[in-house]
């Protein structure tokens, strides 16, 4: 017999036939498509943050960290646990973007001198993704 899935409330719930890759870049496309309450997508501010340190700052208070090869995705933040609620990684994005093409977990950010566990994703697969 095969139980229902649990009801979590404000979280989409639900299995596809989508493989582990494509929800990986699901989940990826969806985090680019997210707009900051100031108003910018974070695709938008990350293509200009790979030159431009100054647009830093601004993905960092969403949870994304801006390397010269590489993102890092806080896997607990404010911002990131809204975006992602009414979805399929509601409760677990990291585990779909640590699915990506050379991504893989750290521990090494620091925020208020705590160390935050992150998802550490390579520039050229998210540029892929967005092309």
């Amino acid at each position: 017999m095969i139980k229902p899935m649990p009801q979590i409330a404000g979280c989409d719930v639900r299995f596809g036939a989508h493989s582990e890759d494509e929800d990986a870049a699901n989940c990826m496309r969806h985090l680019l498509s997210a707009t900051a309450a100031t108003g910018f997508v974070i695709d938008d501010k990350l293509a200009l943050a790979w030159g431009d340190h100054s647009h830093h700052r601004r993905l960092r208070d969403c949870g994304l960290f801006v390397r010269k090869s590489h993102l890092a995705v806080m896997n607990e933040h404010w911002f990131l646990s809204e975006h992602f609620i009414d979805t399929t990684w509601c409760l677990n994005w990291q585990a779909a973007l640590v699915q990506l093409p050379g991504a893989f977990p750290d521990q090494k950010i620091e925020r208020f001198n705590v160390r935050k566990r992150t998802v550490v994703i390579p520039r050229a697969t998210i540029e892929a993704i967005q092309s």
